[in-house]
């Protein structure tokens, strides 16, 4: 916990689902038998990351982030899962797993404003009902001239976990970071079924 609080993030690390939300996330949760599954395997690292390799059509491998991650400064990871990539980088995400500093399940990023030099949302936007509410928190928790990386999905499958809300083309995604404030925005495919 000190090493966050140095970092100029609060230092109250688990938030909760607002309570008029948590009986829908919990009956999501408890009919949604892949959700289950997911969140269990999710809390061994390499089980994890295989399962993704051989199933998921979307998956991005990691060496592809990690080189991204190292051009960078400190790292907010949004929805991060059980990834480890590196130091530099608080892993927040909506449960606990492995790998995660932060779990947050409120509407806001439980940290300052302009604390960090680059975020992270891998997979993350597709089941954020509010997306423009995220990208505005994003915008506010990066330093002025912040980087962000933002993988998401186009022909994959439907998967609620614990919604899927989205799909993004070439120029959706470009036209709404633009309109959320994102300058110098950079599309391209990197692989899956497109």
């Amino acid at each position: 916990m000190e090493k966050l609080a140095d970092k100029g993030i609060l230092t109250i690390i688990h938030y909760h689902i607002p309570i008029h939300l948590q009986e829908c996330y919990k009956e999501l949760a408890v009919k949604d038998y892949r959700a289950q599954i997911k969140s269990k395997i999710r809390k061994y690292p390499v089980l994890s990351t295989m399962i993704q390799w051989i199933f998921d059509p979307a998956y991005t491998p990691k060496h592809i982030i990690k080189k991204w991650v190292q051009t960078q400064g400190s790292v907010i990871n949004i929805g991060a899962g059980g990834r480890d990539l590196g130091k530099k980088v608080i892993n927040l995400d909506i449960e606990e797993c492995a790998n995660v500093n932060v779990v947050n399940q409120s509407d806001q990023l439980p940290f300052n404003s302009s604390v960090f030099d680059a975020a992270l949302l891998e997979y993350v936007v597709e089941h954020v009902e509010n997306i423009n509410a995220l990208m505005d928190d994003v915008f506010r928790v990066l330093k002025p001239g912040g980087n962000i990386l933002i993988t998401l999905p186009f022909r994959q499958s439907y998967h609620p976990c614990p919604q899927d809300y989205r799909r993004f083309t070439h120029e959706g995604i470009e036209l709404f970071l633009s309109d959320c404030g994102f300058q110098d925005i950079k599309v391209e495919v990197y692989g899956g079924p497109v």
